[in-house]
């Protein structure tokens, strides 16, 4: 009885867990534009200088499609790699995007707002250590995102890189 018994709870288990599975929301199919593996050379411009450095993210899809991980590093010459690691949601409630970066070069998470107009994404963080970034992600082509991260600085948001990712084939 016991044999019988063991794959029939298993069998049941799966079944109450797939039909408590919450479909992916619409907000994060839209955002599908994101997933896979990128690669770019981003430019940034820091007072007084120019400076150029590799970037590769992979971003994934996870628990059912309720949130986006992005995993990423950042190298530059004569720099110390930087590399983090982004979770993304949407939030129902406050219908707006939501994300946490963690990363080597800060104590604590970077969290931020968002919004999708037409193909671009563009998160905005709240202030941490008296600095707010901007950051927007753009559709190009299948094999493209634009990445664009920007400072503000008094009531004005100022570039400060941007690339072009490329998928990884």
């Amino acid at each position: 009885m016991k044999t019988l018994l063991i794959p029939f709870l298993l069998v049941a288990a799966s079944l109450t867990q797939a039909q408590m599975t919450v479909p992916m929301p619409a907000e994060m199919k839209a955002l599908s534009f994101l997933v896979g593996e990128w690669e770019g050379t981003m430019k940034m411009t820091l007072p007084g200088a120019t400076q150029v450095m590799d970037v590769k993210s992979t971003v994934s899809v996870k628990e059912f499609g309720a949130y986006q991980e992005t995993v990423y590093t950042m190298e530059m010459p004569g720099m110390t790699k930087f590399t983090g690691k982004s979770f993304l949601r949407w939030n129902p409630t406050a219908k707006h995007y939501q994300s946490w970066t963690f990363d080597n070069a800060a104590d604590e998470p970077r969290e931020e707002t968002g919004t999708l107009t037409g193909n671009t994404l563009t998160m905005v963080s709240k202030p941490q250590g008296g600095m707010v970034t901007r950051i927007a992600y753009s559709k190009g082509t299948k094999d493209t995102v634009n990445f664009l991260i920007e400072m503000k600085s008094g009531d004005k948001f100022e570039k400060l890189g941007d690339c072009v990712y490329t998928r990884k084939k």
